[in-house]
């Protein structure tokens, strides 16, 4: 697993290989399997509130939750190259960093 993100004391989320996301609601203690829709290697999530959230990883893939984890849909990200990083100034306002050197884009 390569990317956490707690949105509380207890609730947190891991990405990594194979699509996996994983989610705790006992900080950390135990952790529970969710399904992400795929098998593309995931390299950061991050949540803007308890419910809305978003992975990133390969050839562009972007994944969107609003159910905290529950579901997980792909959004249209405009490239295909591998997104490393994910993160938000604010509820709307998203931000990603991809492979390309010195390339970032508002999302």
């Amino acid at each position: 697993m390569v990317s956490i993100y707690f949105t509380d004391t207890n609730t947190g989320y891991l990405v990594g290989g194979n699509g996996k996301i994983l989610k705790t609601n006992n900080g950390g203690i135990n952790w529970t399997a969710l399904s992400s829709g795929t098998t593309n290697y995931l390299s950061s999530v991050y949540f803007t509130d308890a419910n809305t959230g978003y992975a990133v990883g390969v050839y562009g893939i972007i994944l969107k939750t609003i159910n905290g984890g529950a579901n997980w849909t792909a959004q249209t990200s405009g490239t295909t190259e591998d997104i490393l990083k994910v993160y938000f100034t604010n509820a709307n306002t998203g931000h990603r960093c991809w492979s390309q050197r010195n390339n970032s884009k508002n999302k």
